[in-house]
């Protein structure tokens, strides 16, 4: 998911569209990279760079960043997923149904395991928790794909 989501971002970045035409998720994560750097930065007009951008820049071409923009925090719990589906600007109702499945099948499990304790599972259970795994996976990527042959990461025109 993080490689996939990479790629994806990578691919928005090679489009180059001027900032007026991408859609709003994408100039947040721009907005969010130069925030960040701001932040590193202990200059008081740091801010200046913010400012400018909101005046002058927003019909220039993007630079969408994509290298390390996706952090699963280690642990992909429904948040994150949240959280990264709206940062991409995916159809976060595709997986809604399964965000409770996320934490209490996958998440508080491996949790568990990580803690060194142990989990049983009959091997029904274990094939139907990998059908529904594939099942979010294939639907992550038929998500991502869509978003791409449709261009969901331009800007609409209406």
């Amino acid at each position: 998911m993080k490689k996939s989501s990479s790629y994806y971002l990578e691919y928005v970045a090679s489009h180059r569209l001027p900032h007026s035409k991408l859609a709003a998720n994408f100039v947040g994560l721009i907005l969010k990279s130069k925030f960040n750097a701001l932040g590193a930065s202990e200059r008081i007009s740091g801010g200046n760079e913010l400012a400018d951008f909101f005046c002058t820049k927003l019909d220039s071409q993007s630079n969408v960043p994509y290298k390390g923009v996706v952090e699963t925090k280690s642990n992909l719990t429904s948040t994150v997923l949240v959280d990264i589906l709206n940062a991409l600007g995916l159809d976060v109702s595709k997986f809604e149904r399964r965000l409770k499945f996320i934490d209490s099948n996958l998440v508080n499990p491996r949790n568990h395991v990580a803690h060194g304790e142990d989990i049983e599972m009959t091997v029904e259970e274990y094939l139907q928790l990998h059908d529904d795994v594939i099942n979010l996976i294939e639907t992550y990527r038929t998500e991502i794909e869509n978003a791409s042959v449709l261009r969901r990461f331009a800007r609409s025109s209406t």
